[in-house]
């Protein structure tokens, strides 16, 4: 299970230093690989088992008719890079994926489970902030879970 939020920069030469705890799941991974891609207003760092699935099921009859999965496809899958850490520990991030997630100098590791997002720190506060105003609702949406 991958959680916790850890704050990083991100180098000049868009390089960042995977938290010592996150590295333990990359490095647990088939040849520490994992895949990098954009959703919503962050990365998403996947092992390579969960990528799988992901492409899975993206991969239906209904995603060439429903107009907006056939785009939310596109925009995740087309986005995707192969990711690995290097020798100190650091993973590269291509300037359109930091851009696409408006990552500036300071970052944020989020673990979420089975992945891990990776944002930029004022994108991060301010959707943290958007939370914290619908807290009742997502109070509400987590017992609909059953949680």
């Amino acid at each position: 299970m991958i959680n916790g939020q850890y704050f990083h920069t991100i180098d000049d030469k868009g390089r960042i230093t995977v938290p010592a705890k996150l590295r333990e799941v990359i490095e647990g991974t088939s040849e520490n690989q994992m895949k990098l891609s954009f959703f919503d207003k962050s990365l998403i760092l996947c092992p390579i088992p969960m990528w799988l699935l992901i492409e899975e099921e993206f991969s239906g009859e209904k995603l060439f008719v429903e107009k907006r999965l056939k785009y939310l496809r596109r925009h995740l899958i087309s986005a995707a890079v192969d990711c690995s850490l290097d020798s100190l520990g650091r993973i590269f991030v291509p300037g359109n994926l930091r851009e696409s997630a408006e990552m500036k100098k300071d970052v944020v590791f989020v673990g979420m489970g089975g992945f891990i997002e990776i944002w930029g720190k004022e994108r991060f506060m301010q959707d943290q902030k958007e939370a914290g105003a619908l807290m009742s609702e997502l109070g509400e949406a987590s017992s609909n879970l059953g949680i």
